[in-house]
């Protein structure tokens, strides 16, 4: 998480919090809400097509000789972390607000 919103272990919010949180809310109006089973859907395409989509790994198998991933695949998996971190805190966000102040929160949209 720290290295794909490039933290660095700070205690305090990065100063571009406002640019991250309208990333997220944008990032939230183009997927949309969604629910609990669709987040999960998600994030297993995810896992099946990029996580896990690289040569010589298949399910239920061990590899026959160590795997080095490369530096594309580090910065793709990058990217997708990134993504989910600010799409699921602009989701939680949501429910968030839903749960707490139901009709300030409609009131606002």
């Amino acid at each position: 998480m720290q290295l794909a919103l490039h933290a660095r272990n700070r205690q305090q919010p990065p100063p571009d919090i406002e640019a991250l949180a309208a990333e997220a809310r944008d990032l939230a109006q183009q997927v949309g809400q969604g629910t609990p089973d669709s987040w999960a859907r998600e994030s297993n395409n995810l896992a099946r097509n990029v996580a896990y989509h690289y040569p010589g790994f298949a399910c239920n198998s061990v590899p026959s000789e160590i795997l080095v991933l490369d530096g594309t695949y580090l910065e793709d998996a990058v990217l997708v972390v990134r993504e989910r971190l600010l799409l699921a805190g602009a989701r939680l966000a949501a429910v968030l607000n839903a749960a707490l102040a139901p009709t300030e929160f409609a009131r606002l949209r």
